[in-house]
């Protein structure tokens, strides 16, 4: 005989209602981590605004009163009340309109299901022994090797590169990136930086050569890196003067560039430039500078790890926004956004 379904009314208890207030006003808070606000998790303040909500602001009758002006049902299922709604349609041919939301216990119900099925598809893991990470075990062995690094002082706080959505304002996990990765040809480009005032070997005038296969970081440029071991020099070409490492200088200014000057890339440390756009200014005393980075390289199938592609001249202005570069020249805060919040869900 089949079970037929049964009519009913949302209605949460006023007992409920009144625990989980009162929890909520038990709520306490931890100290706002230093930095802007979501850069190492939730804003305090949001989240006071979200228990606050909670607590006092939200009218749970209301609500009620909203979902229950449609007709609610439910009917087990497999041991599982099945929860409906069903909306006749309206007019000549009416069509009906069924939302279904299951309500299961736990994820544990289903573990022989699972196992059944991930046996069918032929996944061959050992079930006996499965490898979950809502298990208590998974969990505490997760803590337990963050224990040991902790312990061999290998945890530390430091910068990292990583994707960013600019919509959002929030970084991207391999994860998000990976769904919508794809191989594309970009554009590489030669950018001249003109040196403003006289610093060692340079004059007002000559030219940082910089080659960027990210053209598009250029709008918030904050540095320019050089090897401080590598050999630079000055060189006449076509009516200007250029700065480019010299073993790069025929490929780059071809077999008639006159040599003008030689000298390490450390003497070009803390020459000011001429930044290629305008519109960000605030990097602090070392920006729109020549910083020393050991990851400079003239290899042109190497790959810069901090400040984005260094290779080709092995000078190159690629700061990641809201990061700050180190180095033996100094260290600059690029600007971050205002504000910061986790993305949508």
């Amino acid at each position: 005989m089949a079970t037929q379904p049964q009519s009913f009314t949302l209605s949460v208890p006023d007992e409920a209602i009144a625990d989980l207030r009162e929890r909520l006003a038990r709520t306490r808070y931890p100290d706002q981590a230093p930095g802007a606000p979501w850069a190492y998790g939730t804003d305090i303040g949001y989240l006071q605004q979200l228990v606050g909500y909670w607590r006092t602001t939200f009218d749970w009758r209301a609500e009620e009163a909203r979902l229950n002006a449609f007709p609610q049902y439910k009917v087990p299922l497999c041991g599982i009340d099945l929860h409906f709604l069903h909306v006749p349609g309206k007019g000549p041919a009416p069509c009906p309109l069924l939302l279904l939301h299951g309500w299961p216990g736990s994820v544990f119900e289903f573990l022989e299901d699972w196992n059944a099925l991930t046996e069918r598809i032929g996944f061959w893991i050992d079930l006996d022994d499965a490898y979950r990470t809502l298990d208590n075990d998974y969990i505490e062995s997760v803590w337990w090797a963050l224990r040991q690094i902790w312990d061999r002082g290998l945890l530390v706080e430091t910068h990292k590169v990583v994707p960013y959505c600019p919509r959002d304002q929030t970084a991207l996990s391999s994860h998000e990136v990976s769904l919508g990765y794809e191989d594309v040809v970009d554009p590489s480009v030669y950018v001249k930086f003109p040196v403003v005032e006289p610093h060692g070997p340079l004059q007002p005038g000559d030219v940082l050569l910089v080659w960027t296969t990210t053209p598009w970081t250029l709008v918030s440029n904050a540095a320019v890196a050089v090897d401080p071991a590598l050999t630079y020099v000055r060189a006449r070409a076509d009516g200007a003067t250029y700065v480019v490492a010299e073993a790069l200088l025929e490929r780059v200014l071809g077999e008639g560039a006159e040599i003008l000057d030689r000298f390490p890339g450390r003497e070009l440390v803390g020459t000011r430039y001429e930044p290629p756009f305008p519109y960000i200014t605030d990097y602090g005393e070392k920006g729109h500078s020549v910083l020393a980075g050991d990851f400079v390289s003239t290899d042109p199938n190497c790959e810069g790890q901090q400040i984005g592609y260094l290779i080709g001249t092995g000078i190159l202005s690629v700061l990641a926004h809201g990061q700050t570069f180190r180095s033996n020249g100094g260290s600059i805060p690029t600007p971050a956004t205002t504000e910061r919040r986790p993305a949508p869900l």
